[in-house]
């Protein structure tokens, strides 16, 4: 019987005061970069504006308000009743805005690296 009440109580607890990192608290992360130059399309949510925007993710670091599409952030995070709507309209701008500096006439390769030490941030700039 005392061991059964010790379950209980400790259910209680469990409910009461754990708080798991859930997508309501990671939807109010700030949008982090991280340290590495890497070239990841990422979506992030912010909760002021109540929507989600585009950023290039480095790779390395950042938190988790950070999802591979404009549908998966604004399901995870956003209250607006139109998210289907918002998403294809923000999908479309941003890919806008990232084919808007290609040249028509570069046969669509055009697909660089950068080069190796750009990968990372130097740790010992001040």
């Amino acid at each position: 019987m005392e061991i059964k009440r010790c379950v209980y109580f400790l259910l209680f607890l469990a409910t009461v005061y754990g708080t798991p990192l859930n997508n309501s608290s990671i939807c109010f992360l700030p949008q982090v970069k991280g340290r590495c130059r890497g070239l990841f399309d990422m979506w992030h949510y912010n909760s002021t504006n109540d929507i989600c925007s585009p950023f290039t993710y480095g790779g390395c670091d950042g938190n988790q308000n950070r999802f591979d599409n404009c549908t998966h952030c604004m399901e995870s995070c956003s209250t607006n009743e139109n998210r289907t709507q918002i998403c294809r309209q923000l999908e479309q701008e941003a890919e806008e805005e990232y084919y808007s500096g290609w040249d028509d006439n570069t046969g669509g390769g055009g697909y660089t690296a950068p080069p190796r030490e750009n990968y990372y941030e130097d740790d010992d700039e001040e």
